[in-house]
């Protein structure tokens, strides 16, 4: 089996063809690839962030235990997390340090 010029072998070349639709693809596929990249940053970031959210039923729980409460120390943070959040011991030590609690 002999193949003339031309054949199939200039498919298996790279850049064979028209060269101006596979630049074309390759800018695309780079842009994807840093749409992708740049959303998952910002969905990270939004995650982290240090505010947390509670309902009004714990704000209340909250007001009850703590006059003054303050989410930086420790011990309250963890105390407030267990009872009105509901939350375990690990978890809320865990919680409350991550947003800066010590």
């Amino acid at each position: 089996m002999s193949t003339e010029s031309g054949d199939t072998g200039d498919l298996l070349q790279p850049g064979s063809g028209s060269g101006e639709a596979d630049g074309v693809r390759g800018v695309r596929t780079r842009r994807g690839g840093l749409l992708v990249c740049l959303l998952t940053l910002a969905a990270g970031l939004a995650a982290c962030s240090q505010e947390i959210e509670t309902t009004p039923e714990q704000q209340a729980c909250i007001g009850r235990k703590y006059s003054s409460y303050d989410a930086k120390k420790l011990n309250q943070c963890v105390d407030v997390c267990r009872a009105c959040m509901k939350g375990n011991t690990v978890t809320c030590n865990t919680s409350c340090r991550l947003r800066g609690a010590s």
